[in-house]
């Protein structure tokens, strides 16, 4: 079993006011990126990032439960149409 979580770059220094807010933000998504990865967490290699979205990725239940990740669906679609600039929605 697969589990996904969709990690999206967008909006991450939407919020700050100041130049240490915008550090801040960014401080802590690097953060949760680091714990996410030291637990075994991945990209997933069909994930599109350059449409700001990314599809992260780990075959551990209890990985998935700490980090909110949904069960994959089985399906067969691609999110990728063209070398990954487009989605299909």
């Amino acid at each position: 079993m697969m589990y996904e979580s969709t990690w999206r770059n967008k909006w991450l220094t939407a919020d700050a006011s100041t130049i240490d807010d915008m550090i801040n933000a960014l401080q802590a998504a690097t953060n949760h990126l680091r714990a996410m990865k030291a637990r075994g967490v991945t990209l997933d290699p069909d994930s599109c990032i350059s449409d700001d979205y990314a599809v992260l990725v780990t075959d551990d239940p209890a990985v998935a439960a700490v980090f909110d990740f949904e069960e994959m669906e089985d399906e067969e679609d691609d999110d990728c149409l063209d070398a990954g600039n487009d989605v299909k929605e």
